[in-house]
């Protein structure tokens, strides 16, 4: 008699032919094809694989240092570790320590974001994350949660491209430059690329602070905007115009983003596409984005919320 293990039955064994009693269909909603990426013990001595440095003397104090040598799984592209944190004492960090961090190796030598470091679980059912190379994507094998991988126009590194997560991963920063790489655990990449802030109903913003959006046809994702609930989406239209549009997609909530070569908006889930005034122009978005109204001098972005 075949034993089926739990993911097995939940996704009706498919791989292996098996057939679900009751009736033999298979469960909707099932995990990617992705496995866990294997885990690593972070120590606090100097000199190990992945080593916590704890001297408030140091100028890499409470940064993770990762000596690739060590560690084989993060040889090729695509490789991608989870380097799971000790428990210490509160306060002996000016920081709380989350219990583990993804760690991926992404890029080719040179890229900017060749390694990439984020929260190793799933903020939904807290299942272990993975790497999948071949989307480009951190996934999570238990409930079909996506993550982005890159930081770009379109959005940054552990925001939610698929649910049912509901939350983005914190990103935290890496120091490629020498040997060992440095994680910096106090930093939050996405945060530090400055989420805009509401005030008296407007989002007011520098066009020298938004370089994406100094060419016609540049965009800009904001993942995260203090005192409005959804992300935003920017649009240089031509000299004088910005479009600014409510970015959370109308189907199941996904982030869309700017396609410069059909200028319209994408959601990345489920191919729901938008034109620049927010109109559903390819389903499944049952109802159109939320336009913005904005005013744009050539200099500064107000972009009207409220």
């Amino acid at each position: 008699m075949m034993t089926l293990s739990r993911r097995e039955v939940l996704c009706g064994g498919l791989a292996t032919g098996a057939v679900l009693a009751s009736g033999g269909l298979s469960a909707a909603g099932c995990g990617n094809q992705v496995v866990p990426a294997p885990f690593v013990d972070v120590t606090t001595l100097p000199g190990d694989p992945a080593a916590l440095d704890l001297d408030p003397a140091s100028m890499s104090f409470g940064q993770l240092a990762v000596r690739l040598a060590a560690l084989p799984d993060l040889e090729p592209i695509g490789g991608a570790v989870t380097l799971r944190l000790p428990k210490l004492t509160p306060g002996t960090l000016p920081f709380a320590l989350p219990p583990s961090i993804l760690f991926v190796h992404r890029g080719a030598p040179g890229d900017p974001q060749e390694y990439i470091a984020t929260d190793a679980t799933c903020p939904h059912a807290g299942c272990p994350l993975g790497y999948a190379p071949e989307d480009r994507l951190i996934e999570c094998p238990c409930h079909g949660s996506r993550f982005r991988a890159t930081t770009d126009p379109g959005g940054c590194v552990g925001q939610v491209v698929h649910l049912p997560a509901p939350s983005a991963l914190r990103a935290y920063g890496v120091d490629a430059s020498g040997d060992p790489l440095l994680i910096n655990l106090s930093v939050d990449v996405c945060a530090a690329a400055g989420a805009p802030t509401v005030v008296g109903g407007q989002i007011t913003l520098a066009l020298a602070d938004v370089p994406e959006l100094a060419m016609v046809g540049g965009s800009k994702v904001f993942p995260s905007v203090n005192g409005f609930p959804d992300p935003i989406v920017l649009v240089r239209q031509d000299a004088m115009t910005v479009d600014a549009l409510d970015a959370k997609c109308t189907h199941l909530g996904c982030t869309v983003a700017f396609n410069p070569t059909r200028m319209d908006l994408e959601c990345p889930c489920h191919g729901s596409t938008y034109d620049l005034t927010g109109q559903v122009t390819h389903p499944p978005a049952p109802l159109p984005l939320r336009k913005l109204p904005v005013s744009f001098d050539g200099t500064t972005i107000i972009v009207t919320v409220g």
